[in-house]
């Protein structure tokens, strides 16, 4: 990850912190990120919309909206973005080296 890349990251934790701190139920941000989650899965497997522009910039907006709660969540917790990509990495490895 280069500067530019570390600075976008630490600002975006950043943001994900401060709208904790606004007091936002736990509950709210669960059912805001399965609300995303499952307008994305909607998107994806919709078959009436084949691959297309919009649909594309409609899948960009609503994962980014998944990120963005799911840096919220990880945050509340104490994780970082950057360790949650580190253990998927990790995870990855474990895959391709055979290991369950």
């Amino acid at each position: 990850m280069d500067e530019d890349e570390k600075k976008i990251a630490n600002v975006y934790e950043d943001l994900a912190s401060d709208y904790l701190e606004e007091g936002k139920p736990e509950w709210e941000i669960w059912v805001g990120f399965k609300s995303k989650v499952a307008e994305l899965i909607h998107l994806a497997t919709t078959a009436n919309l084949e691959e297309s522009p919009q649909k594309e910039e409609a899948l960009t907006e609503i994962s980014a909206d998944v990120l963005w709660y799911l840096s919220v969540i990880s945050n509340q917790r104490g994780v970082t973005l950057f360790k949650l990509m580190k253990k998927s990495l990790q995870n990855e490895e474990k895959r391709a080296n055979g290991d369950p």
